[in-house]
């Protein structure tokens, strides 16, 4: 936006007065004193011929430029004509509601792991290094390789999540996959062949919205491997591995 900047010569403002506006001063005058006198004021927004008043038009301050439709339907606004301090409060009240929590594997804890069915992806349990959160008490915590949100709205959450993976000879694939509940919502796969023994893979899953989910629900979010876990971290400790995950939450409502 820029700022309306006058010549200061006289004409930055245009006057027009009714049709039966008072004939005399005195009138005028009597009109005025009685709170009776009407004009209209409007900004001359001439800028360059002999009547102009500005040397800068400034940006208008209408609803098209301070809080349109679109952006009161970005925001979530409920509304008929909300206001820009609604929209403001709206902003910073999600701001201040915004949870992140990530969570961290070391390789050692499961390379005596190994799954029966390769095909089952089966949740991976981690601790949990940091938890920032901003707002009441709502939290995002792990247990048995499960996430959950607990506390009270309804939040917007994405996952990211990352692992090492060494193939040691076996053939077949390794996937990582983030759910909600029983459902695969993301996932990154290789496969290798029999014998193989290339350098360790990264598989990675981008941050990835999930959903919305309501807080206390008992909705549950995981992050699973499917295959050797042993593969996931090499065998013994000789190459560990490490699996590290981000979830974030937004309350929209």
């Amino acid at each position: 936006m820029k700022d309306t900047i006058i010549k200061g010569n006289g004409r930055s403002r245009i006057v027009k007065a009714p049709d039966d506006m008072p004939g005399t001063y005195s009138e005028w005058r009597t009109s005025l004193i009685a709170g009776t006198g009407y004009l209209d004021t409007q900004v001359n927004t001439d800028v360059s011929s002999v009547t102009a008043g500005l040397d800068t038009l400034g940006t208008p301050l209408n609803k098209a430029n301070l809080l349109d439709d679109a952006t009161k339907t970005m925001l979530g606004l409920t509304q008929t004509d909300p206001t820009v301090n609604e929209a403001l409060y709206k902003l910073g009240y999600q701001s201040k509601m915004g949870l992140q929590a990530i969570f961290y594997a070391a390789g050692s804890r499961y390379t005596s792991v190994i799954l029966s069915n390769v095909g089952v992806y089966t949740p991976i349990e981690m601790s949990e290094i940091r938890n920032l959160k901003l707002g009441d008490d709502v939290t995002l915590s792990m247990s048995a390789g499960k996430i959950t949100l607990s506390g009270t709205g309804t939040f917007g959450v994405t996952v990211s999540a990352s692992v090492g993976i060494t193939p040691n000879g076996q053939n077949g694939s390794r996937g990582l996959a983030v759910r909600m509940g029983s459902t695969i919502i993301a996932y990154a796969r290789q496969a290798f062949a029999s014998g193989a023994t290339t350098d360790p893979v990264f598989l990675q899953i981008p941050e990835t919205y999930i959903g919305n989910i309501v807080a206390g629900s008992g909705t549950t979010i995981d992050i699973a491997y499917s295959g050797l876990i042993a593969d996931v971290f090499g065998y013994g400790t000789s190459v560990p591995q490490s699996v590290y995950a981000t979830v974030k939450a937004y309350r929209v409502s």
